[in-house]
């Protein structure tokens, strides 16, 4: 539903869901493209992400969570656990 030029309520929730897969499936392509050694494991992590999308698109509350909860397990275990993004800065 669109208001003053804006996506409100369960349209916005799908679109951004979109967007963050979309954009997730094209750093795990560049990233499969750039260390040709992660390509079988990017190819499961694809496969999530894929399934994120069809479950958003069928507006199913797992995709959703499965989008919301797969990115802050992944964004706290990099920033906590393995520590890559701070490597990752201080290689920049």
């Amino acid at each position: 539903m669109k208001r003053n030029g804006r996506l409100n309520g369960p349209n916005s929730a799908q679109a951004w869901t979109y967007i963050g897969a979309t954009l997730f499936l094209s750093a795990l392509l560049v990233s499969a493209i750039v260390i040709p050694g992660l390509r079988l494991l990017h190819s499961f992590q694809a496969l999530i992400y894929i399934a994120v999308i069809v479950l958003a698109r069928r507006n199913s509350p797992w995709g959703y969570g499965a989008g919301f909860a797969i990115a802050i397990v992944w964004n706290g275990m990099n920033l906590f656990v393995t520590h890559l993004i701070q490597v990752g800065a201080a290689a920049i």
